[in-house]
């Protein structure tokens, strides 16, 4: 016989065989009944039994339900004790409250440790190969060996094409389905370019841009959330192994459609005027909520915005360097490439990144450009605020959940300069390449923090090498969880 104890995320089974080697002391005694009153003892017993593996049986769903007993009968015929005057119900109820205690000790080890997915999406789960053959045709290139559809993005502005690989998708999906584990995609792309390619990138918890200075969520139209949205919605893009029906003629949550819900209470942070201020916000929200044109408003110039880092980008305006503010509310970025007008060296541009920067702001670089923004903000504060604010609701919330951290159950996944505060902060980083000499660099410091996946020899390049990381990521969830929780 076993006891089967089930959580929210794992089942346990736990032997009879354990349970009596930890009670035979307290139980034995109660073996060596006189026959005078064996018959009496016998029935008791079994009641007892019976009661015991009913109260197991609660304990298993819920283990705060079985209160400690406080025995004040002395010792008779119908309650016997040992020999050191210990009542038989007494060391029952010692073993079921043993048992709660092993039960919620071990739950507590057989929770994975990973439950946040961090994951930036340039280089790492979307890529651009060197060759852009077919940008400008069918969106998707079947491998029929692997059964791995490759999904071509919309091409950018300066006509590149990224793509991404329904493994990764699927992968992605396995990962909040059947583990719970929140993924959430982080970018230091601008906005407006995150909600063009939403329908091609993994649904996720939550999507931040602008490295960090904003957050959304996915709403779900069916929810009471969702009722009278008239805002930005999202058609994801179906993929190998996506289903829009579940068998049941429900939709699941692969391709059904869904909105968008900014997080406020940290987009109120970056509006402080010691911070990005307000002005950058508007014109910029008209897509997201849906504001028809005759009712948009206009984008604010830098030069007329208020707040600390606009004031900061118009110092720089001054100096002749050429932003990059388009599309950004609350960062800008300076681009090596754009600085064309003959009044910006080398050399200016190198002192950008060393620089000492106003009280309040900060910067990272990525790939021959350096972003600007309030230094509440940034990738790593932005996954330090998303662990607080989106573990279980109290209610929910076990012992082992109520004090998650960014260092212990979190892992990331990236590949450039301005992820490296964030890979560093998690618990390990899955890099599927590695985009810069610094990062290169910064791996081999950190060989037992950093896994780089890529490797060429196998194979295992781009999309492949992002499938790899994830398939890395998922064994060590199921290793640790021990058996599947289905979220779906």
């Amino acid at each position: 016989m076993t006891i089967i104890s089930v959580s929210p995320l794992d089942r346990l089974t736990i032997s009879t065989q354990e349970i009596h080697k930890r009670h035979r002391r307290r139980l034995l005694p109660f073996l060596n009944l006189s026959s005078a009153r064996a018959n009496i003892s016998a029935v008791y017993c079994l009641c007892l039994l019976f009661h015991f593996l009913f109260a197991a049986d609660v304990l298993a769903t819920d283990p705060s339900s079985i209160a400690p007993s406080v025995v004040t009968r002395t010792p008779s015929p119908l309650h016997p004790a040992d020999s050191n005057g210990v009542l038989l119900e007494d060391a029952l109820d010692m073993a079921v409250d043993d048992l709660r205690a092993l039960n919620d000790e071990t739950k507590k080890k057989s929770m994975s440790s990973i439950r946040f997915l961090f994951s930036d999406i340039d280089g790492t789960l979307v890529h651009y190969p060197d060759e852009q053959e077919g940008a400008n045709g069918n969106n998707m290139e079947k491998d029929e060996a692997s059964r791995n559809t490759i999904i071509r993005l919309p091409p950018s502005s300066t006509g590149l094409q990224g793509i991404i690989s329904s493994r990764t998708l699927a992968l992605c999906r396995d990962l909040r389905q059947k583990y719970g584990v929140k993924v959430v995609l982080v970018s230091g792309a601008r906005t407006s370019t995150l909600l063009t390619r939403l329908a091609f990138l993994p649904k996720a918890d939550a999507y931040a841009s602008e490295g960090g200075g904003r957050i959304f969520y996915p709403v779900d139209l069916n929810s009471m959330e969702g009722d009278g949205y008239n805002g930005f919605v999202v058609h994801p893009v179906k993929y190998d192994g996506a289903s829009d029906d579940d068998g049941d003629g429900q939709k699941n949550n692969d391709l059904t459609p869904f909105g968008l819900r900014e997080d406020m209470t940290w987009r109120t942070k970056m509006e402080e005027t010691d911070a990005a201020g307000k002005d950058g916000y508007r014109g910029m929200d008209n897509e997201i909520r849906g504001i028809s044109d005759d009712k948009k408003e206009a984008v604010v110039p830098v030069p007329e915005r208020e707040g600390k880092l606009w004031e900061f980008a118009q110092t720089l305006l001054d100096r002749g360097f050429v932003i990059d503010s388009k599309g950004y509310s609350a960062c800008f970025r300076v681009n090596r490439k754009h600085q064309t007008n003959g009044r910006i060296t080398n050399e200016d541009f190198d002192s950008l990144s060393k620089m000492d920067l106003p009280i309040g702001l900060a910067s990272s670089t990525n790939l021959g450009c350096v972003d600007f923004y309030p230094e509440d903000s940034g990738k790593k504060n932005c996954c330090s605020y998303l662990v607080k604010s989106m573990q279980s609701e109290p209610a929910d919330q076990t012992d082992s959940c109520k004090s998650l951290t960014l260092p212990e159950n979190a892992v990331c996944m990236c590949d450039d300069d301005n992820d490296l505060e964030m890979a560093l902060a998690c618990s390990h980083a899955y890099l599927p390449s590695v985009t810069s000499s610094s990062m290169a660099h910064t791996v081999r410091e950190n060989e037992r923090k950093l896994t780089v996946t890529e490797d060429v020899s196998k194979g295992l390049l781009e999309t492949t090498a992002t499938d790899e990381a994830l398939r890395i990521i998922l064994a060590r969830v199921k290793k640790e969880y021990g058996t599947v929780t289905d979220k779906s």
